[in-house]
């Protein structure tokens, strides 16, 4: 099984001042790996995406960057988005108790 994370960040257009904070996580789950790149190739179409690192310098995911909107966050109508995407191969094991 693979799963994915899906860290979701942003901060007000045209506000440098301020730091991106999270608003949402997500985890989704699929059969294999290639469902999870489908996944992703459809919900960030056409977005810029940068590789994001961890310590040592390994490769560990992408962040896709974005301006989004929604007129539910008035007065805020556009905001810069980025979601920070991990993926883990999954081992499920029963654990008896």
């Amino acid at each position: 099984m693979v799963e994915i994370t899906i860290n979701k960040t942003s901060k007000p257009l045209g506000n440098s001042q301020e730091n991106y904070s999270t608003f949402d996580y997500e985890v989704k789950q699929f059969k294999s790996k290639e469902d999870a790149i489908n996944f992703l190739k459809k919900e960030y179409q056409g977005v810029k995406r940068i590789k994001m690192y961890i310590g040592d310098g390994d490769f560990a995911g992408w962040i896709y960057c974005f301006v989004n909107s929604d007129c539910s966050h008035y007065p805020e109508e556009k905001w810069r988005q980025q979601d920070w995407v991990t993926m883990y191969e999954v081992e499920r094991k029963l654990i008896r108790f």
